[in-house]
């Protein structure tokens, strides 16, 4: 079995119990970033050739692809029976991201810009409650009602790069009620 049939089967393994976020995800390693080790017989995977496909992709992908890149590919490694020191590859390590918040001035600035177009009540939704975008888009009349919005799933992309409503949210901590009054 090559390293791309592994990761194929534990992708397909667990199709239907995954995000539709999260297959699409593993779909999108599959296809560009295992490119150096896909047709290696996974008897023939050592740490040093993980080492080796980590410090190439490190190149070209941020930290926080290439943990994600070799999670998919140990799991599937580690599904097959493989037993390596997974412990012993190096990853690069995460950058801590700096976010930035708008000021009043500029959140105005943006509301202003949006005014009268088909965006203005996502982005206002946005702006005021803070909601991501996948909820926003997932948001129907019935989730109102009348002082709070319930926030309970998500419109994302599969793996064919369709929307399609999850009944869940991000996390669990992301089914919530917001009061907008």
């Amino acid at each position: 079995m090559t390293v791309l049939e592994a990761v194929e089967q534990y992708i397909s393994a667990r199709e239907n119990i995954l995000s539709p976020s999260t297959v699409r995800g593993y779909e999108i390693i599959k296809r560009n970033a295992i490119n150096d080790i896909k047709n290696m017989k996974i008897r023939a995977v050592t740490e040093q050739t993980l080492q080796s496909w980590v410090n190439s992709n490190a190149a070209h992908y941020s930290p926080k692809s290439i943990n994600s890149q070799f999670g998919l590919v140990t799991a599937a490694l580690k599904q097959c029976k493989l037993a390596l020191d997974y412990n012993s590859v190096l990853l690069p390590k995460r950058q801590k991201k700096e976010i930035i918040i708008p000021n009043e001035q500029q959140l105005s600035e943006i509301l202003h810009i949006v005014e009268g177009t088909s965006v203005e009540l996502p982005v206002t939704i946005a702006v005021v409650l803070g909601l991501r975008q996948s909820e926003i888009a997932a948001l129907k009349w019935s989730d109102y009602d009348g002082s709070t919005i319930k926030i309970h799933s998500a419109k994302v992309p599969n793996k064919d790069n369709k929307y399609i409503i999850k009944n869940t949210t991000k996390s669990e901590a992301s089914t919530r009620e917001i009061e907008v009054d």
